[in-house]
């Protein structure tokens, strides 16, 4: 599997660009690739597929998360 994050812009942002610290970076990946892992062992490959399309998975997780 592969995945792939996006930054976002923050409210009342000036800057063009907005990037995200190496060890950000770090965190974030950590916790896709252990959200993906538990997500794959739990289910055969139809099921996650059905559940990554509409991105329940992130959404659920997202709003725990934060």
């Amino acid at each position: 599997m592969f995945c792939i994050g996006f930054t976002k812009r923050r409210p009342n942002q000036v800057k063009r660009t907005c990037y995200a610290q190496s060890s950000q970076i770090k965190q974030i990946r950590r916790k896709m690739v252990e959200i993906m892992i538990n997500q794959a062992g739990s289910c055969d490959l139809k099921e996650l597929v059905q559940k990554f399309i509409p991105e329940v998975i992130g959404k659920k997780n997202r709003e725990s998360n934060f």
